[in-house]
C-alpha cells in the first residue's frame, strides 16, 4: 500500500524551528549556556582573607573584593573606603535620629582623580570612565541606597528615620559629624573628595558590603567593586 505524504509550508517551517532550538539547546550544554540563565566558570587568583585583594573575573564582568582601608585603582579613579560606623544619632543639617527598631550606616570614603583632566566619579548613566552610585548590601540579602550629603535636606522622610527638634544634650553629645560628601562633586585631577555616604537598615540586620560598578571604555569588562564590611 502507497502512502502520500503531502508537508505543507507551514509544516516545514515548524520543523525548521524545532531543528534550531535542538541546535541552540545542544550548544548551550557545551558552552555552558542554558535556557533561562548563564553559566560561566569563575576563577579566583587568589584565596580571600580579610586583609587580600581578591579578584575573579567572568566573561563581561571582574570582581574585585576588598576589606575597608584597601584602595581600589581604575583607569581614572582611586576608591578607599576608609571606615565604617553604626549609629542612632547624626548631626548635619540639625539631628536625625533614626526610629525605633533602626539604625543608620554611616560609611566614610576618599575618591582620588588619577587621570587627566577634572571629573564627576558617579553617575547613574553608566558614562564610560564613571562608577555608580553606591549600594550597601545587609548580611539578609537585602539592598539598601546609599546617600550623600545633599540627601540630607530630602531624608525627612525616609523610612526608619526622624529629624530632633530639640536635641538633649545627651544627643548633642554622642551625635555622629556626618562630613560632606556629593555624588556630584567636581573632582580636579590629582585631588581627592573625601566624607561620609549613609543609609538607614533594620537593627536585626548587619551591613554586609558596599557595591559599586565602574563603567571602563569601550571594549573592557565591567568592574564590580565589593567593599568587603562583615567577614562571614
Amino acid at each position: 500500500m502507497r502512502v502520500n505524504i503531502n508537508i505543507s509550508g507551514v509544516s516545514l517551517k515548524l520543523i525548521f524551528i524545532l531543528i534550531v532550538a535542538v541546535t541552540s539547546f545542544l550548544l548551550g550544554l557545551v558552552t555552558g549556556y542554558s535556557l533561562g540563565r548563564t553559566i560561566t566558570p569563575t576563577t579566583s587568583t587568589t584565596t580571600p582573607t580579610p586583609s587580600e585583594l581578591t579578584d575573579i573575573t567572568t566573561e563581561n564582568i571582574t570582581t574585585i573584593r576588598v576589606s575597608i582601608g584597601k584602595t581600589v585603582t581604575t583607569d581614572t579613579w582611586k576608591l578607599t573606603v576608609l571606615e565604617v560606623n553604626e549609629t542612632r544619632v547624626v548631626e548635619a543639617i540639625g539631628y536625625l535620629q533614626a526610629k525605633r527598631g533602626h539604625k543608620i550606616i554611616v560609611i566614610k570614603i576618599r575618591i582620588e582623580n588619577t587621570g587627566l583632566s577634572r571629573g564627576v566619579p558617579f553617575s547613574i548613566n553608566l558614562n564610560p570612565g564613571q562608577l555608580s552610585y553606591p549600594v550597601l548590601i545587609t548580611d539578609t540579602g537585602k539592598v539598601y541606597y546609599l546617600y550623600d550629603y545633599d540627601d540630607l535636606v530630602f531624608s525627612f522622610n525616609l523610612k526608619g528615620l526622624e529629624h530632633i527638634e530639640v536635641p538633649s544634650k545627651e544627643v548633642i553629645e554622642n551625635a555622629l559629624d556626618i562630613e560632606y560628601f556629593s555624588f556630584n562633586a567636581v573632582v580636579e585631577e590629582g585631588e581627592y573628595h573625601e566624607g561620609h555616604i549613609w543609609t538607614v537598615i533594620p537593627e536585626n540586620e548587619k551591613p554586609l558590603k558596599l557595591v559599586i560598578t565602574y563603567y571602563p571604555p569601550l571594549h573592557k569588562s565591567l568592574l564590580r567593586i565589593e567593599i568587603i564590611i562583615l567577614h562571614e
